[in-house]
């Protein structure tokens, strides 16, 4: 059953009379109409833990149950004009109220059902709040601390990093130490298809005895990474450094800041009280995150003072891993080309020249995958494990001349050693910086 928008209601009164019942009849033809779109746009979601029609869980029908019984009700008293007349004070209410019931049904399917993937917002939430400060780092995870976020379990070793407990290195292993941010923590990815862990999976199917650490932490920028190599770099004592960059990574570090929890409002200005209501809403956050990258260019323009800190920084990561005798391996991560990133990329270039670092750009490694088919949703841009599993492939092809164990040679010739060209090796890199140690 659809609007019957073009059907006009009888009307006994005069010309007032008229002007009302018509704008009930298309108020109620409007909210009819939202209510269905946003029944529709709700069909096309998937439950992470599929029970009914092997797509949706149980509480996600209850959402889309919901939101088809107010359709269905707007649509019968849009369809009958002489019920509008008769109970137009009644009816106009409806009108007035129906597109914040339409509204409440997709705040509730991505608040309880993860439409889009919303509920990445709350998960975010309760991550920063399970952070605890840190003098030197900032922040850090809490020790042992086990969670799940988005649908996935994530347990913290005695370090806070989403790791297998550290020892000693077994003999003969080649232990290689992975910063960066939320994108190596493995968001929404179980940790076993990290593409750290997937990069010691592929490494040891080759022949080399590696482990990786992970120690991603989400937020984190390249600052935090020189003060999480320098804090723990003397314990973990690498054998190489891999360090992911994104290009958020140039983002001014900020104490942690912990959201609050409950209702903020205070109702004595009730305007105000409102809009913070407003502000709490998954939807609200969904608009804030989603609509302005829509509408903006896809290119941006860099923060000067950013990009210079975070190359600093990764100049004195590539100090300290000499200090500690593992080369160090850079990857820009990006998924398409931007000119702001295309600025990135030939800003971290350029650093790799005069530090001796290698350094390589993902982005060809993603040609022909959709963003939809390597991210985890609308919402949460994050990789997912097929995501991974191409990062970690293209790392496991260019990270391995660097290795003690690497058939080319000794490490440091490898590392002065030039790349493949293009094309001659399917694993290798289409867009690879090797540079000579210096």
């Amino acid at each position: 059953m659809l609007p019957l928008i073009g059907h006009r209601p009888r009307h006994t009164g005069g010309p007032w009379a008229l002007i009302a019942a018509r704008w009930i009849h298309w108020c109620l033809a409007l909210a009819a109409g939202v209510s269905w779109g946003a029944f529709v746009w709700l069909t096309t979601h998937r439950s992470l833990t599929p029970v009914y029609l092997d797509r949706y869980s149980g509480r996600f029908v209850a959402v889309l149950g919901a939101s088809l019984a107010v359709a269905l009700v707007l649509t019968w008293l849009q369809a009958r004009p002489e019920a509008v007349l008769r109970h137009a004070r009644h009816v106009a209410i409806l009108g007035v109220i129906s597109p914040v019931l339409a509204l409440g049904s997709i705040e509730a399917a991505m608040r309880y059902g993860n439409f889009l993937g919303a509920s990445f917002y709350l998960d975010v939430e309760r991550y920063m709040r399970l952070l605890e400060p840190h003098d030197t780092l900032v922040y850090r995870h809490r020790p042992g601390l086990r969670a799940t976020f988005g649908g996935v379990e994530v347990a913290f070793n005695e370090l806070g990093f989403r790791e297998r407990p550290i020892g000693p290195r077994p003999p003969g292993h080649i232990r290689i130490v992975v910063l960066g941010d939320s994108v190596t923590l493995g968001w929404g990815v179980p940790a076993e298809r990290t593409y750290a862990r997937r990069l010691e999976d592929l490494l040891r199917h080759r022949g080399i005895p590696a482990e990786t650490i992970n120690t991603g932490v989400n937020g984190y920028n390249t600052e935090h990474q020189l003060q999480t190599l320098r804090v723990h770099g003397e314990r973990l004592r690498p054998d190489a450094m891999v360090l992911l960059y994104v290009e958020n990574d140039i983002e001014p570090t900020a104490p942690l800041q912990l959201p609050p929890e409950g209702p903020v409002a205070d109702w004595r200005d009730p305007l105000e009280a409102g809009a913070s209501v407003v502000r709490q809403t998954v939807l609200y956050r969904f608009y804030r995150h989603v609509f302005p990258g829509l509408l903006r260019a896809r290119s941006r323009a860099l923060d000067s003072e950013g990009v210079r800190r975070s190359m600093a920084a990764l100049a004195e990561i590539s100090a300290e891993c000499r200090r500690l005798g593992a080369p160090l391996a850079v990857y820009l991560y990006r998924i398409h080309e931007a000119q702001h990133t295309d600025t990135l990329r030939a800003e971290i270039a350029h650093a790799a020249g005069r530090h001796g670092f290698a350094f390589h750009d993902t982005v060809a490694r993603f040609d022909g995958h959709p963003p939809h088919e390597i991210t985890n949703s609308i919402v949460d841009t994050h990789p997912n494990a097929l995501g991974h599993e191409i990062l970690a492939r293209g790392m496991a092809a260019s990270l391995q001349p660097l290795l003690p164990a690497s058939s080319l040679g000794s490490r440091e010739e490898a590392f002065a050693s030039k790349v493949a060209p293009e094309g001659d090796n399917e694993d290798q890199d289409q867009r690879t910086h090797a540079v000579k140690h210096r």
